[in-house]
């Protein structure tokens, strides 16, 4: 929602101020929309600017995405994505599951925590090659009930 006033414009004023802001019933996630400024010049009536944004819910998480590499294709390699309350309240991830083979996910026990880990392997004898999939976190927080974090894997010959 974006709120403004009638504002009165000079010469001798300077910059007009427009301030956007998110009510507390917005969605987490992208959010865009236009802002339609109207003034009195004859050659330019009004102003448009595209707005576009992102409200983040009360998890945060890092990395917002992976690269996995391997070195050695007999050993798996594990990454870990952290999760914070940003209150440091406690949460429950509750699952964590990859959309394709061969990214594999572990959130290990789903008790209320102040932070929670879901690691993240590539399965041992994955055969070279690029691979993308992602990685589906089942969490207990409102608005963030399911967090999709990208990963690629690149596994060399």
């Amino acid at each position: 929602r974006i709120r403004g006033e009638r504002v009165a414009a000079s010469k001798e004023q300077g910059p007009v101020e427009i301030e956007v802001s998110f009510g507390p019933m917005t969605a987490v996630g992208g959010q865009n929309g236009s802002l339609i400024v109207a003034t009195d010049h004859p050659k330019l009536p009004e102003l448009r600017a595209t707005i576009a944004a992102t409200v983040e819910g009360n998890l945060l998480y890092s990395p917002r995405m992976l690269l996995l590499t391997r070195e050695n294709l007999d050993q798996g390699l594990a990454k870990k994505i952290i999760f914070t309350h940003r209150a440091g309240a406690d949460f429950a991830i509750l699952s964590a599951r990859a959309e394709a083979e061969p990214v594999l996910a572990d959130a290990g026990d789903s008790e209320a925590a102040e932070e929670g880990v879901v690691e993240v392997r590539i399965a041992p004898g994955t055969a070279p090659g690029r691979y993308r999939s992602a990685i589906v976190v089942a969490t207990d927080q409102p608005g963030q009930e399911e967090i999709r974090i990208p990963v690629t894997a690149n596994i060399p010959k």
